[in-house]
C-alpha cells in the first residue's frame, strides 16, 4: 500500500485543507508518498494520474492535469483551470482504490477588456431615450478571459478605467 499526500511549504497538508487557484494560471503541488509502514519513499514509485472535477463530480471541461514522477519519492501535480468556482483534485496511484481527493476554489482571472460588458437596460433608462444634459446609468459588468465573472475582490490588477465616446446632433 502507499499512501500520497499533498505538500505545502515543506508540511503534509490535512486531507480536508482548501487549495485555490486562479483561472488560466497554472499550478503545481508537491506530493510526498510513504510506503505502508509510514516511511517516506525515496525513489519513484506507481504511476499517478489526476483528474480536475467540477462540482457535480464530473471532469472539468478546458482543465489540464498532469502528476510527473520526481524520482525521489515526490511528484508534482499540475494542473490549469479555466472555470472558476468549486473544483476537485482526484489523484489516482496505481494499484489503489481509493483516491486521494483534494477541494479547492478556483478565482475568476485578470479583468479581459475586451470581455468587459456595458449595459444600460433594466437601469431606468433605456439607451435610446438618453436625454441631453442628462447622466446616463450603465453597469460594467467585468470578465476573465474565460468568461468568469470578475468581481472587485477577485480582481487580480488594479481596476480598470472607463471611458466613453458618443456622438450625437449637439455636443456630448
Amino acid at each position: 500500500m502507499l499512501t500520497a499526500r499533498f505538500v505545502r511549504d515543506g508540511t503534509a497538508q490535512s486531507p480536508d485543507a482548501t487549495n485555490t487557484c486562479v483561472a488560466g494560471v497554472e499550478k503545481n503541488q508537491l506530493i510526498l508518498c510513504r510506503d505502508r509502514h509510514g516511511n517516506p519513499m525515496k525513489h519513484g514509485s506507481k504511476p499517478m494520474s489526476m483528474v480536475v472535477l467540477d462540482s457535480t463530480g464530473r471532469p472539468q471541461e478546458g482543465a489540464e492535469a498532469t502528476v510527473k514522477d520526481n524520482l525521489d519519492g515526490t511528484y508534482t501535480a499540475t494542473h490549469r483551470i479555466r472555470q472558476a468556482g468549486p473544483y476537485t483534485l482526484q489523484l489516482t496511484t496505481k494499484g489503489n482504490a481509493d483516491p486521494l481527493v483534494r477541494h479547492g476554489r478556483c478565482l475568476p482571472g485578470p479583468t479581459s477588456v475586451p470581455n468587459t460588458r456595458v449595459d444600460a437596460a433594466g437601469l431606468g433608462m433605456a439607451q435610446s431615450r438618453w436625454l441631453v444634459g442628462r447622466p446616463l446609468a450603465v453597469r460594467v459588468v467585468r470578465y476573465d478571459a474565460f468568461g468568469n465573472c470578475v468581481t472587485q475582490l477577485a480582481d487580480t490588477v488594479a481596476p480598470k478605467r472607463f471611458t466613453a465616446e458618443a456622438t450625437g446632433p449637439g455636443q456630448v
